[in-house]
């Protein structure tokens, strides 16, 4: 396989991606990457099959209407910057099969002023290429690589709650350093009780205004338990893309959210408690191994329940600086993903959070692209 080709395989996974972006913008005119509906099909002797095409312009669709819906609730972007590295080539036979990391920063629109500059990503893709008689490559297949949390805001959905399913195994850890006890019963139930936030249809604004007037007029909470909220945001916004390598990852593994989230937690004041790494009472760090609540979304909901750290808040909008927010994609009363508030601007919360990486992602740009989910805010 050529550099040369390889560099268009490169390019073509990258205008698909930046086609798929660019119906989010809202802009003067069209977008560059949409002015010209073949601007996806061809590099050198790389191009889009027919049925990839066709696929792509029901994406494109798909997105245009989001960017409606997003509109309908004052989110929008005004322009994206996307950048794209290959991770790997590998060819057998007829077919090239191409992993691809995405990095894109979309502007936020000034609608009410107080909104962050920008939110981020980092996703994972696969690209798969046929080789042609006459020598040339089709794409034939572009999916994500990493389906454990929230898709990216450039990625369509599916939202039959029957088809959104993703949660994390029971048994994540799988080194033990010594502190299990045999007597001990693990206490892991598939849900913990709270009341959930569900969000069964899609917010109007009017409905975002209704729900934000009894939110704290800013996203600082009062430290009744002495935490340092700024620390957790800080933390989570200065690790969101680049790994903090004193701990260990867990992607690939489950996901890295709640690992993630209980890091940034640790930041902020969050204290060990000691005791059987597989029972949710406990929760705890170390060099050699960690509880189940520091890693599995749903230990973590029963350990922050049982301890009364946390408490559920009655709607998602009052999420302030450090506050968790839990979804469960299918509604089976087993969450899937968890999530950290670290920014907020005109009553909206942004979220932040691993698997995909996340920075600064809006609370209604979540809701709006999973409006059957069932969702769990935890004030910290």
């Amino acid at each position: 396989m050529s550099e040369e080709t390889v560099r268009h395989f490169a390019d073509v996974a990258k205008a698909v991606i930046e086609r798929r972006t660019a119906a989010l913008l809202d802009t003067p005119g069209t977008p560059a990457a949409l002015s010209d509906p073949l601007a996806t099909r061809t590099r050198g002797p790389v191009h889009l099959s027919a049925a990839s095409a066709r696929a792509e312009n029901a994406t494109v669709g798909e997105l245009q209407h989001l960017k409606a819906e997003l509109a309908e609730v004052s989110e929008a972007y005004t322009a994206a910057q996307t950048t794209t590295a290959v991770d790997s080539v590998d060819v057998v036979g007829d077919t090239a099969t191409v992993q691809l990391t995405e990095d894109t920063a979309l502007t936020y629109k000034k609608i009410h002023g107080d909104e962050p500059p920008t939110t981020e990503f980092r996703a994972e893709h696969q690209f798969v290429y046929a080789l042609a008689a006459d020598g040339t490559w089709a794409l034939t297949a572009a999916d994500p690589v990493n389906k454990s949390g929230p898709a990216p805001i450039n990625q369509v959905v599916v939202t039959d709650p029957a088809d959104l399913n993703t949660p994390e195994p029971a048994d994540e850890p799988t080194v033990e350093d010594g502190t299990e006890d045999p007597n001990d019963v693990p206490d892991v139930p598939p849900g913990t009780g709270e009341k959930p936030v569900s969000a069964v249809a899609a917010p109007t604004a009017a409905d975002l205004a209704a729900a934000r007037k009894d939110a704290p007029a800013s996203g600082v909470v009062t430290p009744l338990a002495g935490y340092d909220y700024a620390a957790m945001a800080r933390y989570a916004e200065k690790y969101w893309k680049n790994y903090n390598s004193a701990y260990r990852k867990f992607n690939g593994k489950g996901g890295d959210c709640t690992n993630f989230v209980s890091q940034s937690l640790r930041a902020g004041g969050w204290k060990n408690k000691s005791g059987w790494y597989k029972n949710a009472k406990y929760w705890w760090y170390n060099s050699a191994n960690q509880t189940y609540s520091w890693t599995s979304v749903n230990h973590w909901a029963t350990f922050a329940k049982k301890s009364g750290r946390t408490s559920i808040l009655g709607n998602v909008y009052q999420m302030g600086y450090g506050d968790v927010l839990q979804m469960d994609f299918d509604r089976k009363n087993g969450k899937d993903h968890t999530m950290i508030t670290t920014h907020r601007a005109k009553n909206q919360p942004y979220l932040t959070y691993h698997s995909s990486d996340t920075y600064r992602r809006s609370m209604a740009s979540i809701v709006k692209q999973y409006p059957k989910a069932t969702y769990y805010a935890h004030r910290t």
